[in-house]
């Protein structure tokens, strides 16, 4: 099979860009053809490369809108697509998805989606919901069959009026990084870990506002992986709240799991979300899990048992979820062991390779009757 992917950016590696290179080295180590392309000139590259998955910048693909961009990146899609000859092409982000069908469209390759969360999803403006809900129901047309990361996802694609014959749920996956020879220092004090960028997605005050609530009874340390935009002002929220000796803002760091091994307590809170590979990786990690319901984010969790789900924007019910953690060592301890024994029960990475393939193989194979 030869497969070509379509991502938005480069300048970040969040969810989208390493479920699609990982993705694509285990196809290329299966013995398909994959190649990405991708917009900007970005960081992401070095990544591609070093999994040795072949690559294309796309110039004018980006975030941004720009009817004049968007044009030339489906002409720059078109003319890589030509040379490339894939049996189907996978899209993955809003914009990518928009662009990439429209030239597949052009050719009549067959074309997929992923909705790593969908543009109308919870959370966001209801102007916004109504004018993606249009542009999905009418991009849902010209696609061969869209893969949702979550079953909340696959819903809201039906109540948007996407027929659901062309739906699939295929949850996220994690590769396992679990090694017992990791030499792990013992914590004077429980370390929770967030793993997000520091921009408008990720609810950081919230949690903010909980840690200055659970400094009262509990002694912590906080460390959040992740950049963005929004870091002096989180920075400047931190000190006003008082709590800047107990949070460290770690920025990107390579060795992911190292952090979450190290550390107590997983939290995502969240205004939004897909289906959160973060949470993945910390259950991989063997942590108990604290998470907004937003998106797909609660069906990650068996609550009571391997975290607890709170809801959007409510600091009480942060303070409670992970103050019972922090109180109780022995809880936090099993429920750790709990989160990682449902991730290799459900959340594999070879378990989502071997659905998607599966969807891959439908496709083709429906076209060919």
């Amino acid at each position: 099979m030869n497969i070509v992917f379509v991502l938005t950016r480069s300048d970040t590696v969040g969810g989208v860009q390493n479920h699609v290179v990982e993705l694509a080295a285990a196809l290329i180590k299966d013995g398909h053809i994959a190649t990405v392309l991708c917009g900007g000139d970005g960081q992401y590259f070095e990544k591609l490369a070093r999994y040795k998955v072949p690559s294309y910048r796309i110039e004018h693909l980006s975030n941004a809108i720009s009817i004049g961009n968007d044009v030339r990146a489906r002409t720059e899609i078109v003319n890589h697509l030509k040379k490339l000859s894939p049996d189907i092409v996978s899209t993955h982000s809003t914009k990518a998805g928009l662009v990439g069908r429209l030239a597949c469209r052009k050719l009549g390759i067959p074309v997929l989606f992923t909705a790593h969360g969908w543009a109308y999803t919870d959370g966001v403006g209801m102007a916004k919901q109504a004018v993606y809900k249009l542009l999905e129901r009418w991009l849902a047309r010209m696609t061969n069959h869209i893969i949702c990361v979550s079953e909340f996802d696959r819903q809201l694609a039906i109540k948007a009026g996407i027929d659901e014959a062309r739906l699939t749920t295929v949850h996220n996956g994690r590769l396992d990084e679990w090694s017992s020879e990791l030499v792990l220092e013992e914590n004077s004090i429980p370390i929770i870990n967030m793993i997000g960028r520091l921009d408008k997605q990720k609810d950081h005050v919230t949690l903010f506002h909980a840690l200055q609530e659970l400094k009262k009874d509990y002694s912590f340390r906080v460390v959040l992986l992740g950049d963005g935009p929004h870091l002096r002002q989180y920075q400047q929220l931190v000190s006003e709240l008082g709590i800047e000796a107990n949070v460290e803002f770690k920025g990107l760091v390579q060795f992911v799991h190292a952090e979450l091994r190290q550390s107590d307590i997983f939290v995502l809170i969240t205004h939004y979300e897909g289906f959160p590979r973060s949470t993945l990786e910390a259950m991989c990690a063997g942590l108990p899990v604290v998470v907004s319901d937003a998106g797909g984010s609660a069906e990650a969790v068996n609550e009571g048992v391997t975290g607890y789900v709170v809801e959007r924007g409510n600091v009480g019910e942060v303070v409670q979820a992970v103050g019972e953690l922090l109180s109780d060592r022995e809880k936090r301890e099993q429920m750790g062991k709990n989160a990682r024994a449902l991730y290799l029960e459900r959340f594999t990475f070879a378990a989502m390779y071997a659905k998607t393939l599966q969807v891959y193989e439908h496709v083709l194979v429906t076209l060919q009757k």
